[in-house]
């Protein structure tokens, strides 16, 4: 279980249930529009693949709003299958920090090391094949990977540190992003392990 048991009255309840799918709602579909907003500047101004990077990020991202939580997908879908759901969920979070990587190894082709590049794109595609197995194995894993992206947030925080110092555009505002993240994936285990 993710969170505690919450008792009190009905309305009560009903009205924090109500209120934490609109919150699930609002962020899915305005994540989804930047996805959008991100695929259009890519087809009218197709000088660099960034936009790509942040499209696909938004999409999965929204995508992970949907499965988690309130888990909205399972609601407009009830007969969607539950392991399904899961292994798209897993799929996300593995895929997600491939596309935030390749990002970053776009963005600061000279400060990252490119063996670090394909290592990390073997890793994710490797835990990602872990979904073809059934959850009670493959969820057994996240951890790990973790673990591992928690190593891969230090080396990216160097390399976008690296491109501030050598005053590189966007540094300063992928840094304040890797740091977020950081703070998101240290959260998630922290929720994952109390």
């Amino acid at each position: 279980m993710w969170s505690p048991i919450i008792f009190g009255y009905e309305h009560v309840i009903k009205e924090h249930r109500e209120f934490t799918i609109i919150r699930d709602v609002i962020i899915a579909s305005s994540v989804l529009a930047l996805s959008f907003y991100y695929i259009s500047l890519y087809l009218y101004r197709v000088t660099t693949k960034l936009p790509i990077f942040l499209e696909i990020f938004c999409l999965l991202v929204s995508l992970r709003v949907m499965l988690v939580g309130n888990i909205l997908l399972m609601q407009l879908f009830p007969l969607f299958s539950w392991e399904l759901s899961v292994k798209i969920e897993y799929l996300t979070f593995y895929i997600g920090f491939i596309v935030v990587f390749l990002f970053l190894a776009h963005t600061f082709p000279q400060e990252i090391n490119k063996k670090i590049v394909r290592m990390t794109l073997f890793v994710c595609i490797l835990f990602s094949l872990t979904t073809l197995f059934p959850a009670i194995i493959f969820t057994q894993f996240l951890s790990t990977f973790q673990i591992w992206i928690g190593f891969m947030l230090i080396y990216l925080l160097y390399i976008v540190s690296l491109a501030a110092l050598r005053k590189r555009e966007g540094s300063y505002l992928n840094f304040f992003t890797i740091v977020v993240l950081m703070i998101a994936i240290v959260n998630d285990l922290f929720l994952t392990y109390k």
